[in-house]
């Protein structure tokens, strides 16, 4: 292939990933202002209170240990602190005698939650429950069976080479799980006198009950739809091995049911700003809610006519202690040393230099997991050049001389890389494990020397400055040769960088380092600076 060839494939390439990034950034960026409607949300979130009925297999075969982890496994990702569980069995009379259960528990816990939520009374001294605040309370109980209709565990042949290298034999397991989360909406009625007028269903309801009594019944709500899979190595065919794969594609399902449960407006996390500085705010929300590090907020302001004009974006920072306990009639809480509000971080601000207190922040939930492509330049060194019995060289066809270390080129690469946001688990903020595969691009002049295929792992940290993101990591890895004799090289390098958050989804980022790679097999090395320029996407 010709340089001219090379140039025009090139730029077709970058005019189709420019296409690419305009189209999401149209589809998928914040640019509306006018997004949500004031009546999908009440002022401050109000945890709801969640039941588990059971796990329902429509024309699936799964062994008791597979219904058991499926069942934890799915239940650990979606009951998790934005929501009050009830623990109730189901018992043999079925789920009519299930919700009745769960109206009396409900209506007994509601009165503990409303005096933990009731504001002080003067006129009566003391903590004032409103017949509005208990059955909004009330009215904010689900009940949510799990429903597998798809599960395959099949073994499958491998006819691709390289396919079975990473397999480490000719076979795999494949595994394959669909399915649905199924809730229901409890309906609260109260049967005193004065409320039993209000509808005809109260009124139907309320016939056969004494006044002082509730009742109710679960009404259709949501459906949530997902699906996951993973494959797993001939290698590992063992039982334990299999067993691993089985919770891997598991917690991969519960994790996608859980985002499409996160998105509906009544579960979505969303409350005021209590406080506001030029780069903090503070949010009335914390461990109770199930907050993490690096979870991201939406920012919206009320506007007059009821519905919200978009205003920034804001990261969480530190996750306040918020949670409560009720002792002697005295409401206390329980780490009381412990900071009570959380701090997030401004990261897109419209409208001025800082946010208000008194907006509000609705959570955009995130995997905050990207992947990005680079284009840029690499040291490649030249012994690695010369073909055997070759005294001159033949230096790729693409490529820029560098000056030191001695013979050195600058050649042009494309890298593909993956990041994943791990700042909960190690408690630092916007800390990520980094990794990457890169190819270089061109060829030698005789065609006798092949271009390196190289892959790194290490460690990112980040740190924002409102949309302007500053980078620094380290990373390990090796590039290999394998045309003609093949030459492996390790080592490591460093790297510093800079990024532009356009949107929750979308930054584009330029990032330079040094690399050490000394050889192992064969002549060639890679000693000097590279430079690499792209995107990547957050899902």
């Amino acid at each position: 292939m010709t340089s001219s060839a090379q140039t025009g494939s090139c730029w077709y390439i970058a005019k189709a990933l420019s296409l690419w990034v305009c189209s999401y950034l149209f589809l998928f960026g914040v640019a509306h202002a006018k997004s949500k409607t004031a009546g999908e949300f009440s002022v401050q979130y109000a945890r709801p209170m969640l039941s588990y009925v059971g796990l329902r297999l429509r024309g699936v075969r799964m062994t008791p240990f597979e219904k058991k982890e499926l069942e934890a496994l799915v239940r650990k990702q979606v009951e998790v602190g934005r929501f009050i569980y009830v623990k109730l069995p189901l018992g043999k009379k079925g789920i009519t005698s299930f919700v009745k259960k769960m109206v009396e528990v409900v209506t007994k816990r509601s009165m503990g939650i409303a005096k933990m939520r009731a504001e002080w009374s003067s006129q009566f001294q003391g903590f004032s429950v409103t017949e509005e605040q208990l059955h909004s309370i009330q009215n904010q109980s689900y009940i949510y069976w799990i429903e597998v209709t798809s599960f395959r565990r099949q073994r499958k042949f491998l006819q691709n080479r390289w396919e079975r290298i990473l397999a480490g034999g000719s076979h795999v397991w494949e595994y394959k799980l669909k399915g649905s989360i199924f809730l229901q909406k409890l309906e609260i009625f109260d049967c005193r006198v004065q409320n039993r007028k209000k509808s005809r269903l109260h009124e139907r309801f309320c016939r056969s009950k004494k006044s002082h009594e509730y009742t109710g019944f679960a009404k259709p709500f949501l459906r949530v739809n997902a699906e996951a899979g993973g494959r797993l190595g001939e290698r590992m065919l063992r039982d334990v091995k299999q067993r691993v794969a089985l919770r891997k594609v598991v917690k991969k399902w519960g994790r996608s049911l859980f985002l499409s449960l996160a998105k509906n407006p009544v579960f979505t996390l969303h409350a005021p700003i209590v406080r506001s500085k030029l780069q903090k705010v503070y949010l009335p929300m914390g461990r109770k809610e199930g907050l993490k590090r690096s979870q991201g907020f939406k920012v919206f302001v009320r506007h007059v006519r009821g519905h919200l004009l978009y205003k920034g974006f804001v990261k969480v920072r530190r996750v306040g202690d918020n949670r409560m306990k009720l002792e002697g009639g005295v409401r206390t809480r329980v780490a009381p040393k412990a900071p009570l509000y959380t701090i997030a971080e401004p990261i897109i601000v419209r409208g001025g230099l800082r946010l208000k207190k008194g907006m509000m922040v609705y959570e955009y939930p995130q995997v905050l997991l990207s992947v990005g492509a680079y284009v840029g330049l690499l040291s490649l060194s030249s012994p690695g050049f010369f073909a055997q019995g070759d005294t001159k060289g033949t230096p790729p066809s693409l490529g820029v001389a560098f000056p030191f270390p001695e013979n050195n080129m600058l050649v042009p690469s494309l890298s593909v890389e993956v990041e994943k946001d791990i700042s909960e688990t190690i408690g630092w903020n916007e800390f990520h494990l980094y990794g990457g595969v890169e190819f270089v691009l061109g060829e030698n002049a005789s065609n006798s020397f092949g271009f390196p295929v190289g892959i790194q792992f290490g460690v990112l940290k980040k740190w924002y400055l409102r949309q302007i993101v500053l980078e620094l990591g380290v990373r390990v890895g090796g590039a290999g040769i394998f045309s003609g004799l093949p030459r492996v090289m390790l080592g490591g390098e460093g790297v510093v960088g800079g990024a532009f958050f356009f949107t929750p989804h979308f930054s584009l980022a330029l990032r330079v380092g040094f690399r050490g790679y000394a050889p192992v097999l064969g002549t060639a090395s890679m000693l000097g600076p590279w430079f690499r320029l792209g995107g990547f996407f957050t899902f």
